[in-house]
């Protein structure tokens, strides 16, 4: 039996989709302890986001689906804070305010960390798509040469040829056709 393929521009069969999903949600709870240890918080605020992170993951992963573009923007807010706490105490600041100052710089890089949490579930389906695509077009083992068998006729249609047309039975009101005296 041959195996069916998904159809449409961003279809993938439901296994992708959920490791897409998994994926998505680990990427978040990564990136926010990750991003919390980076802006040198204490490891039980670290612990606690992970937690939290943890959750809203478990969420994400439990109503994938038609929420998902809901879950992965919730993700996207649960690291916007550490992301740009993060920016502000590793990249320097412009002004002599520099615990306080944001500047474009750090805005930017919180937008693209926010950005790459929001998009990683799209990510790994870009990615992985291809893979799949290639896993399930090759041979699932020796493939066996058909019998070539010889064309069929297409059978003749009714009322194709107007010759005979007044001889053809058909639905509707009669046709008024002169008849040879």
């Amino acid at each position: 039996m041959p195996r069916s393929l998904p159809h449409g521009p961003g279809a993938a069969a439901p296994g992708i989709r959920r490791g897409a999903v998994a994926f998505g949600a680990l990427v978040t709870v990564v990136a926010a302890i990750g991003m919390d240890l980076l802006a040198g918080e204490h490891p039980l605020h670290a612990a606690t986001l992970g937690v939290v992170a943890a959750a809203v993951a478990a969420i994400r992963v439990r109503l994938a689906g038609r929420h998902s573009g809901v879950l992965a923007l919730l993700s996207g807010a649960l690291v916007a804070q550490p992301a740009l706490h993060a920016a502000t105490a590793l990249l320097p600041a412009d002004t002599h305010a520099a615990e306080t100052s944001l500047s474009l710089l750090h805005v930017a890089v919180t937008a693209a960390i926010v950005a790459m949490v929001t998009g990683a579930q799209a990510l790994f389906l870009v990615l992985a798509l291809p893979f799949v695509w290639m896993v399930l077009l090759m041979p699932s083992g020796p493939v066996e040469s058909c019998p070539q068998l010889p064309p069929t006729p297409h059978p003749r249609r009714l009322g194709v040829s107007r010759i005979h047309s007044a001889a053809v039975f058909r639905r509707g009101p009669p046709e008024w056709v002169a008849v040879p005296s």
